[in-house]
């Protein structure tokens, strides 16, 4: 979970600090694409709210959603977003990185949350992801990205500058709760980082992508 309380998040997700709708558009556009008849399993690592995905998976539901988060608060609000799809879902209160071990699925989705993970752990998921998608299965990663060659340093002054002069929504307190946050627990990579972990581990080329600022959007292919 990215805050201790989820309010602050939903400030930043009605706010669209971090081009949520643009991205979650640019997926469902590739979701629909990929299975446009026929119906799929989703899992979906490190889920929060799932409150953009939700609205996706309404208009072409999957036949099983699994979503995989430490935080229970994010998880209750997920069952309420989630709820068109009734006993489709499945939401498991765990380490994402458990999730690729419960089972095959043709998408493994996942929104700002692997860049939390150290270089190590990112390795061990992505060649996990890759382990559990069915074969012409999809990856879509949505996540924090860095200049090449820029310092995870450089990144978060930079990010923290935009927050302060950008994400005016926000009362002072929760701006220092995230940016206590970030300088903490984000370790985010560059776009060719991001692509090399997904070639080490097996995982087919980048059919499609899109950025706005630092965020982000790969689809990878289970070859």
């Amino acid at each position: 979970m990215l805050f201790q309380a989820w309010t602050p998040y939903d400030v930043v997700l009605d706010q669209n600090y971090m081009f949520h709708r643009e991205l979650h558009v640019r997926a469902a556009r590739i979701l629909q694409g990929r299975f446009a008849t026929g119906t799929f399993d989703l899992l979906d690592l490190g889920c929060g709210s799932a409150r953009h995905l939700a609205g996706i998976l309404r208009d072409h539901p999957p036949a099983t959603y699994r979503g995989y988060d430490l935080s229970a608060q994010a998880l209750e609000l997920a069952r309420v977003n989630l709820a068109s799809l009734a006993d489709r879902v499945r939401l498991v209160n765990a380490d994402l990185a458990l999730g690729p071990a419960s089972g095959p699925a043709d998408v493994v989705f996942s929104a700002f949350a692997i860049h939390h993970l150290n270089v190590s752990a990112k390795v061990a998921l992505f060649r996990s992801i890759r382990s559990c998608l069915r074969p012409g299965g999809i990856f879509l990663l949505i996540d924090v990205v860095r200049d090449e060659g820029e310092e995870r340093a450089r990144f978060l002054d930079r990010f923290e500058d935009e927050i302060r002069s950008q994400w005016w929504a926000l009362a002072e307190r929760d701006v220092v709760e995230i940016l206590d946050h970030i300088r903490t627990c984000d370790f985010p990579e560059t776009d060719s980082g991001i692509r090399d972990l997904a070639r080490d581990a097996g995982l087919g080329g980048c059919r499609e992508t899109e950025r706005h600022g630092c965020h982000q959007l790969w689809c990878f292919d289970r070859d």
